[in-house]
């Protein structure tokens, strides 16, 4: 069987125009939205690696946790007791806040 081509009045070659012309416009969005994904996605986390690092780097561990550190660690644990003890001298030598 033959398939018969729809007659090319004006109308329909308009109508051919304006599919082809939507199928180029949706493709070069197909292409912006990726990359702009792709971009938001580096963004955050490089953003979450710098925050982390700012919270390593300025954080100290307040008293409460250093005691219950030294409530809950076992007797004989001596990697928990080092562990204890490098948070004390984290947080012994901080640099002094003033208060107004």
């Amino acid at each position: 069987m033959l398939s018969r081509l729809p007659r090319l009045t004006p109308g329909y070659i308009r109508y051919l125009q304006t599919q082809a012309m939507q199928t180029i416009a949706h493709r070069a969005g197909d292409v912006v939205m990726p990359r702009l994904a792709v971009l938001l996605g580096a963004l955050g986390i490089g953003m979450s690696g710098y925050s982390s690092r700012q919270l390593a780097l300025h954080h100290h561990p307040s008293t409460r946790v250093l005691q219950w550190l030294e409530r809950t660690a076992p007797p004989h644990g001596q990697a928990t007791s080092t562990m204890v003890t490098q948070l004390q001298n984290l947080s012994q030598h901080s640099p002094a806040t003033k208060v107004p």
